[in-house]
């Protein structure tokens, strides 16, 4: 027996100190930056100084690499304080630089300059950003027809669309859609006439659609034939080409598109921005993301953003946190896609939230494969558009039907009013928030609530959400080393029938425990958007089996005015890229004797950003945790925890894109990045 017990004391020691040594192996070579998340993707963090600074991180990255005097082209956003004129005037006081672009409503402009300016321009206090004028492209396209199933249902009868035509005579008269693409080709479909303003920002390149997709993106808003009928039939289109006949462009193209759209000196301002592109590379405070926030907040104008196509595979894998930009911008609207031959299921490639900066998104899902829209050749069709890029105009052309200027329309609608609505009305997929927003896109329900509000002054509930309508939800976890932050969004429509006044978040049951919300108190909610960061933790000697209850918003008078259900995640579902590392982020210090057992287990870890395979010793235990047991490592301080998760964020060492650690190539530009994943 004392034989036995010196085995055990030897062994415990020997995996010990081969536990530390692994350890400070890893802690040396690794060099990416700190990540406090508890996602089962990680999401992209910018450092203490990328966060404190006016200088974008690729900038930062070029003062670096590059002498003084390489010229690059830069965008510069100044604060309210100063207009462009000014701004113009007083950065001519820092140096010689090129105006490459004026973008005159959202006060900022793009310059070519020497790099070592660069730094100096971040310094003055009138500057609110300067950032590398980055490459765009269209949404990666691996959608093919042999991987969607055929649909038996016309798009339009699918989200209500067809019963406001025919019943309501709605077509979207009236409504100016700006279409931010590769360009519009006039179409039988869609006469010349209909586009009422042409323009384009790619060099060399008139406006004409050379290479299809905005074509295909305007007939599924707007086209109007006989085998082929849009969303909204009658709108009017600014044609605002922003990207090149290989789908390809320049940040500085988008922003003056964007700028374009909302400038009514020659043209009508845009009721409506559509934009089916986006960057993988981007944050939810990147300029695209400030371009399309200010465009709603200041200019009253409703933006419609893509998701993306980076959300999983066709073999079913799904990848959270993959949300483009500028779809992760807090205020538009986020469309993600859905198929099956009912279009309500997820389509694997619609991209997932949360964002980088914890928020709900996508706000909602629409049809997003196998459409039938019109083709560039000026007659013919396009069968099998299909991405989020497809999705993304059927919301855009729903709400030209609500703004329809005929006497059924509500062209006086406003943005929030219009985002509050089509995501209390949507269809719940039985779905995560991450994946489906508030849900599948019921334009017909939309119109017959606001309807029943404003025009039958029927006010028993107001426009109001609060998103994700579900939480905590897969893809969170409930752990006990660090808390998980989710930021909720307050979706307000225009209630002055019904004041919403003083109001404030609480949450009852059990879930209170676990549960930390601001104090702040609303004293008007109305017409707005407002942002709520929660956090959970699972106190000491508390299981997640007691995790229930709701996160409610209250009146000032203390009437309920939203639940949102919380509950622990669904432990019976299943990803087969939960990597070992996603379980380490879920280890407890805190053992509970129930269902503990201590033992000698080993664990591989693949350091895929360090290229490099440790295996490590754990003195650990199991503890279960849902349905599943998780390996727990005892004795390790938290900031070492916190180390491990680095290597969850890498980069293509080829472009510089943020890739996830399961990936074995770079989205963006193809290249091959891992040549095999790590096993246990």
């Amino acid at each position: 027996m004392k034989i036995v017990r010196r085995r055990t004391k030897s062994l415990i020691l020997l995996v010990t100190l081969t536990l530390i040594l692994s350890l400070s192996v890893f802690l040396a070579f690794s060099q990416q930056p700190t990540i406090q998340n508890t996602l089962t993707f990680p999401t992209q963090t910018a450092s203490k100084t990328a966060e404190d600074s006016k200088l974008g991180a690729h900038l930062q990255q070029l003062l670096q690499s590059s002498p003084p005097s390489t010229e690059y082209e830069m965008i510069i956003f100044f604060e309210k304080t100063v207009n462009y004129t000014q701004g113009i005037t007083l950065l001519k006081d820092l140096g010689d630089f090129e105006i490459i672009s004026n973008y005159t409503i959202l006060n900022g402009i793009c310059i070519k300059a020497p790099i070592g300016m660069a730094e100096t321009i971040a310094q003055q206090n009138y500057v609110s950003s300067i950032t590398y004028n980055e490459e765009i492209r269209l949404p990666p396209d691996h959608i093919s027809t042999s991987e969607i199933e055929i649909k038996d249902l016309n798009v339009n009868k699918v989200i209500g669309a067809d019963q406001l035509q025919t019943v309501e005579g709605l077509n979207g008269s009236g409504v100016v859609v700006a279409v931010l693409d590769t360009g519009i080709k006039p179409h039988t479909y869609l006469a010349g006439s209909r586009i009422i303003y042409n323009k384009s920002f790619v060099p060399y390149e008139d406006y004409s659609d050379y290479e299809g997709h905005g074509t295909a993106v305007a007939g599924i808003i707007g086209a109007s034939g006989s085998t082929v009928t849009g969303v909204a039939p009658a709108v009017q289109f600014l044609n605002l080409k922003v990207l090149n006949a290989y789908g390809g462009g320049q940040l500085d193209w988008i922003l003056n598109g964007i700028n374009e759209a909302l400038d009514g000196t020659s043209h009508p301002k845009a009721d409506i921005i559509s934009m089916s592109l986006g960057a993988t590379w981007g944050s939810s405070s990147d300029d695209m993301c400030k371009a399309v926030n200010s465009a709603w907040v200041n200019n009253d104008t409703i933006v419609v953003v893509a998701a993306g196509n980076s959300g999983g595979t066709s073999y079913g894998d799904v990848y959270y946190g993959t949300i483009n930009s500028p779809g992760l911008a807090a205020y538009i609207i986020t469309v993600g896609a859905t198929g099956g031959t009912d279009y309500r299921s997820i389509s694997y490639f619609s991209s997932r939230g949360p964002t980088d900066d914890d928020g709900a998104k996508p706000d909602l899902v629409a049809p997003g494969e196998d459409i039938t829209t019109l083709s560039d050749d000026g007659s013919g069709l396009r069968t099998g558009f299909g991405g989020t890029s497809a999705s993304t105009p059927v919301v855009a052309g729903a709400i030209a039907l609500l703004l329809d200027n005929g006497s059924n329309g509500m062209p006086w609608l406003s943005p929030n009013t219009v985002k509050a609505a089509l995501m209390m009305t949507a269809d719940d997929l039985g779905v995560n928030p991450f994946s489906q927003g508030a849900g599948l896109l019921n334009i017909s329900s939309a119109y017959r609530y606001l309807q029943d509000y404003y025009v039958n002054e029927n006010t028993t509930t107001p426009p109001l959400i609060i998103t994700p309508i579900r939480a905590v939800a897969y893809p969170m976890h409930l752990w006990d080393l660090y808390p998980a932050f989710l930021k909720l969004t307050l979706v307000v429509g225009n209630v002055t029938r019904t004041p919403i006044t003083n109001a404030y978040l609480d949450v009852i049951g059990n879930a209170s425990a676990f549960t930390s919300i601001p104090s702040e108190v609303f004293s008007n909610l109305n017409d707005t958007q407002e942002f709520v960061s929660v956090s959970f933790k699972v106190p000491i000697l508390k299981s997640v089996y007691d995790f229930s209850g709701n996160l409610t918003l209250y009146n000032g008078s203390g009437g309920a005015v939203f639940n949102i259900p919380l509950s622990r995640y669904d432990a019976s579902f299943t990803d087969e890229h939960l990597s070992i590392f996603f379980w380490l982020l879920m280890l407890n210090n805190n053992v509970n004797t129930e269902n503990n057992f201590l033992n000698a287990s080993y664990m591989g870890m693949g350091l895929t950003g360090l290229g490099m395979v440790v295996t490590v010793s754990v003195v650990g235990a199991t503890r279960r945790i849902g349905e599943r047991k998780v390996p727990e490592i005892l004795g390790l301080a938290p900031y070492q925890l916190q180390q491990l998760s680095n290597i969850l964020v890498n980069y293509c060492p080829y472009c510089g894109t943020r890739v996830r650690a399961i990936d074995y190539f770079c989205y963006n530009c193809g290249r091959q990045i891992r040549k095999r994943p790590f096993q246990l």
